[in-house]
């Protein structure tokens, strides 16, 4: 139980809060150490993040096949395309297009709306009838692979199409022409196998072909007079197999290097090549394998462009100014100022935090001592400078230029060289090419800072900063504990106070009225 000054008169809320800010100044230095560790700890981690990107750049870097890659080119991109596949060799391939594969097509009689109609208000079967399609022919004599659509009481004509042009496994799409009334089936694969089929041995598929597609009465076989009526005898249309109705797909046929041949796709792999035709051509379409010096030369400009990003970005913070009269700012402090007043004094108290950091310097260190160091052990091009990248003054700390031509010429003249100079292994440290160095060099800063600052990712870790973190919530903690029970012990005195007075004040007005009541 809390009471204020009712008896003294004092403010004894405001002088217990007087008291406990004074008390609270050694809480607060400890709260001001444990932002400053977190504040630290977050920027070790961002460089982390950076450093961790560039080194994972570099892996391509050190692997052979970033400097042998190969480009393919077209002389005629609208008729022959091609990109690398497995195996690609450097070569050059003429192709000539005599024919693009075409895919399987089938064109209905007109009135086919009106026929779909009625021939669904013949349907008396709940469960509805199955149709048989197939989008591929027959191979040795087999039968097709054929696919049942059902049919639906009340079924429109574009909820039907639906069904053919989701359903995946029937491989055909069909639309309808409005002006001619007419449905067009065509299959999604090409090639002389293509075909749209249907299973003529199916009474309920025979029907729709005829009354449906081709507006055909369903042809019957009378029996003898003196017998019962045999059961109908249903056939498709001659029309349905007439080339008036139907244009069956065909293969792409074209001529590589002289050689005649031919495919069911107009896109195929051939030589190593993804090679897709998209026109036919009345001569030959030059397509060049060869060595990606283009690719190469962007791939050294971009490790070039990053290294000095980080480079700078490191500097930035090793040199940053340190403001030593900003420290982190209290909860009470914060409630005195602004958002914007707390952003500005922040900014301030966090820079220089990695001022002069010597695990960042040693970083930046190396990471300069490789660039500037020669692969012992090869010949001719040993170093950046050979190929054109070199630093220029020291004040830029550690930048690096590219004079672009030098390097061009080097990767045209020289690829197994420059492949050398970035890629070599060995056991020996000084014999490691350009980009194996440097990533040592980027595992050994990166294993620093994670000792010290840890990963955000991690679930538990045991890093020195976030040790020290650790160990000062736990003073905090107890800290504040013990604020509590002091402030608890202040009331309980300036309250006991209060009682005691309040007791001598009543006793002097007893006796006050006491001696009133004697001197009458």
């Amino acid at each position: 139980m809390r009471i204020g000054g009712i008896s003294s008169g004092f403010d004894t809320e405001q002088i217990v809060s007087q008291i406990m800010q004074v008390e609270r100044q050694p809480l607060d230095r400890i709260y001001r150490q444990k932002v400053k560790a977190e504040w630290h700890r977050d920027a070790y981690r961002a460089l982390n993040t950076k450093i961790a990107a560039f080194r994972d750049f570099l892996f391509n870097m050190r692997l052979q096949s970033t400097y042998r890659a190969l480009k393919v080119t077209s002389s005629n991109e609208a008729a022959v395309t091609a990109k690398g596949a497995a195996n690609l060799q450097a070569g050059t391939y003429e192709i000539k297009v005599n024919k693009l594969a075409t895919s399987a097509t089938l064109f209905t009689e007109n009135n086919v709306k009106s026929n779909f109609t009625e021939f669904v208000q013949g349907i008396s079967d709940d469960a509805g009838l199955t149709i048989q399609m197939c989008s591929k022919k027959a191979v040795d004599g087999a039968e097709p692979e054929y696919i049942n659509i059902t049919i639906s009481k009340g079924e429109t004509l574009e909820s039907f199409m639906a069904k053919i042009n989701n359903n995946k496994d029937l491989g055909i799409t069909v639309f309808y022409d409005e002006v001619q009334d007419k449905l067009v089936f065509r299959t999604r694969d090409t090639g002389a196998s293509a075909d749209v089929g249907f299973n003529v041995n199916d009474e309920n598929t025979v029907r729709f072909v005829n009354k449906v597609l081709f507006n055909e009465p369903l042809p019957q076989e009378s029996a003898p007079e003196s017998s019962e009526p045999t059961e109908v005898n249903l056939t498709v249309s001659s029309k349905y197999y007439h080339s008036d109705y139907k244009k069956a797909g065909s293969n792409a046929k074209f001529v590589i290097n002289g050689l005649e041949t031919e495919r069911e796709q107009n896109r195929f792999t051939i030589a190593g090549l993804d090679i897709e035709l998209k026109a036919e051509t009345t001569g030959p379409v030059k397509i060049e394998v060869k060595q990606d010096t283009e690719g190469i030369f962007e791939t050294i400009k971009s490790f070039v462009n990053q290294y000095n990003e980080l480079i700078a970005e490191i500097n930035s913070k090793l040199t940053e100014p340190f403001y030593r009269d900003y420290e982190p700012l209290t909860d009470a402090q914060k409630e005195e100022m602004s958002d914007k007043e707390i952003e500005m004094w922040e900014e301030k108290a966090k820079s220089g935090l990695l001022r002069s950091d010597p695990i960042l310097s040693r970083i930046v260190s190396e990471m300069r001592s490789v660039m500037g160091s020669i692969v012992e052990g090869l010949d001719g091009i040993n170093s950046l400078y050979k190929i054109g990248i070199s630093t220029a003054n020291w004040q830029e700390n550690g930048k690096l230029y590219i004079n672009e031509e030098k390097l061009k010429n080097a990767i045209a003249d020289h690829p197994e060289e420059i492949m050398a100079l970035f890629t070599n292994n060995s056991d020996d440290p000084k014999a490691l090419g350009i980009a194996r160095k440097l990533t040592q060099v980027l595992d050994d800063g990166l294993e620093r800072l994670t000792n010290t600052a840890g990963k955000a990712s991690r679930l538990y870790d045991q890093s020195t900063l976030s040790e020290r973190i650790r160990d000062y919530e736990k003073k905090i903690a107890e800290m504040e504990e013990r604020l509590i029970r002091i402030e608890n012990r202040y009331w309980a005195q300036f309250t006991a106070m209060e009682k005691a007075l309040s007791a001598m004040y009543s006793q002097s007005d007893w006796l006050y009225q006491q001696l009133s009541v004697l001197g009458k």
